[in-house]
């Protein structure tokens, strides 16, 4: 018997094609890098790089903001006696109209560096999966509990790395305990570094402003405390125990929120 080879149908061959196409479609921007997916480190690119190009206007007042950050002139302004409230020798007015334009500023990026990203990245960079910081907080223990909400109504200066909060709690010589900040990837907040040394990444950025303490600056937010657990690590060849809790972060949408929270902790304390 002669075999003859049958012929695939037009549209079942164009059914397929499509099918392939879709599934590109689909994975485009998804591929991870330590964890982030590819249109979140190019977001967080196009940041960095804007951001390190404003640093450098002198005379442009959100330079002078930006090259602020870093050295916390206007970030994690509390009293050191860990009770909630700023410093009294805080210029609060000044201290406001810094966060408002931190708030403008970030905003205004954040919508530059997602409109930089094709339709199918900007799709998954909303699909990213929330992005997880550190921060080290001197406040007494006993005055946290789990579903407790905190004001921070002002830039919170946090880190990608939990080696680098560790090491600066110790810097401090204090070893209350650690934040551990879940926030969405798309959260209002500043990138001054990459999540780890920018030569390892597929696409080189923008010298980053502070990459030594792999920093952020998350916008004014309300933060709730979901979880706690104890925390052993390493220090020095010393081990150590701390306590470690879980947070999620709410940003201010609106500058009437900024304001809000900003007169409600002058008024009543609860500061991280």
């Amino acid at each position: 018997m002669k075999h003859t080879l049958r012929r695939k149908h037009p549209r079942r061959k164009y059914q397929i094609k499509t099918k392939k196409s879709k599934k590109l479609r689909f994975n485009k921007g998804r591929r991870m890098v330590g964890g982030f997916s590819a249109a979140f480190i190019s977001y967080i690119h196009f940041e960095i790089a804007h951001i390190r190009k404003m640093a450098n206007h002198k005379d442009n007042a959100y330079g002078f903001m930006v090259r602020a950050i870093p050295s916390g002139t206007f970030t994690n302004k509390m009293d050191e006696t860990g009770n909630g409230r700023f410093d009294k020798d805080v210029n609060l007015d000044l201290l406001l109209k810094q966060t408002r334009m931190f708030c403008e500023y970030t905003k205004m990026l954040n919508a530059r560096a997602l409109s930089s990203l094709d339709a199918d990245s900007r799709d998954a960079l909303i699909a990213q999966a929330p992005i997880v910081l550190y921060r080290h907080v001197n406040v007494p223990v006993d005055t946290i509990h789990v579903g407790q909400r905190i004001i921070q109504p002002i830039p919170m200066s946090c880190t990608w790395s939990i080696e680098f909060a560790i090491s600066w709690m110790h810097q401090l010589h204090n070893s209350c305990c650690l934040y551990e900040i879940t926030i969405p990837a798309t959260a209002a907040f500043l990138p001054l570094s990459t999540h780890h040394d920018p030569a390892e990444m597929p696409v080189s950025p923008a010298v980053p402003l502070n990459q030594r303490q792999l920093e952020l600056a998350v916008a004014p937010c309300v933060l709730t405390i979901t979880g706690m657990r104890p925390h052993n690590y390493w220090h020095e060849n010393v081990q150590y125990d701390t306590t470690m809790f879980q947070l999620t972060a709410q940003t201010c949408a609106t500058d009437d929120e900024v304001v809000a929270n900003f007169n409600h902790v002058c008024e009543h304390g609860i500061f991280a």
